[in-house]
């Protein structure tokens, strides 16, 4: 297809640069998705609450002394996602750890899964390599 054709083909989703936390929210969220269709193919709704989301990504955001902005960042990452219609909020709670998403398919056509491995792989090595300069630092 000539370019002059692409363009004119409606987009799925706004164009708009994710910062790397929603980023990756949003490959461990399509990950999570994933996991739900193969478990049950006729899924019609996947829904997580937000405890249970920060657990899918706690390897790359640790918890911190500091409950309440660590929830605070983990919903801020995800009204990215859902201005983007990747994420729906579905409900909130009083202690908005159960405040709940439904995830959409939207992140499977975002959010590919030979390119989330190899981002993953990235933000590890980087994490060890910046874990490891603080130990000889702190030495």
């Amino acid at each position: 297809m000539p370019d002059d054709e692409l363009r004119d083909l409606p987009r799925i989703v706004r164009r708009r640069q994710l910062s790397l936390g929603a980023t990756i929210y949003g490959f461990f969220l399509r990950q999570e998705l994933d996991r739900a269709i193969k478990d049950d193919p006729n899924v019609t709704r996947v829904r997580r609450n937000l405890r249970q989301i920060r657990e899918l990504v706690a390897e790359f955001f640790p918890a911190t002394n500091n409950d309440s902005a660590d929830r605070k960042a983990a919903t801020g990452y995800l009204t990215d996602l859902a201005e983007l219609g990747f994420v729906k909020r579905i409900a909130e709670s009083g202690d908005g750890n159960e405040s709940e998403y439904e995830l959409t398919r939207l992140l499977r056509a975002k959010f590919n899964p030979i390119a989330a491995e190899q981002f993953l792989e990235r933000i590890k090595s980087h994490l060890a390599r910046r874990q490891t300069r603080s130990s000889h630092e702190s030495a």
